[in-house]
């Protein structure tokens, strides 16, 4: 299956599920990122929750900008996915995407 059509096929079968993890792991473990891994092969992706303290710094980096550059980031959820060979890191507004 495609990188893009499997992550977002997950977060748009999960979403509600998806959204609860990240506000329950920012507020027990503050402002960090989903990292949805989708290197199966079984089109399973595992997801966890990285502290920014904890995130690799070149990722750190461009969440960092991400922040700044958006006025609203309290109300949004980042996450990165990666498989083998892409990766990509999704900035998602918890008031309007769905």
């Amino acid at each position: 299956m495609d990188f893009e059509k499997k992550y977002n096929m997950f977060i748009e079968k999960n979403y509600d599920e998806f959204i609860k993890l990240y506000i329950q792991e920012r507020l027990r473990l503050g402002i960090g990122c989903l990292f949805g891994d989708c290197t199966k092969d079984n089109n399973e992706i595992d997801i966890r929750y990285i502290p920014f303290e904890n995130i690799p710094l070149e990722l750190k980096n461009d969440l960092e900008k991400k922040m700044e550059n958006n006025p609203y980031s309290n109300n949004c959820l980042y996450c990165f996915f990666y498989d083998k060979n892409e990766s990509v890191l999704l900035e998602l507004n918890l008031d309007k995407d769905k």
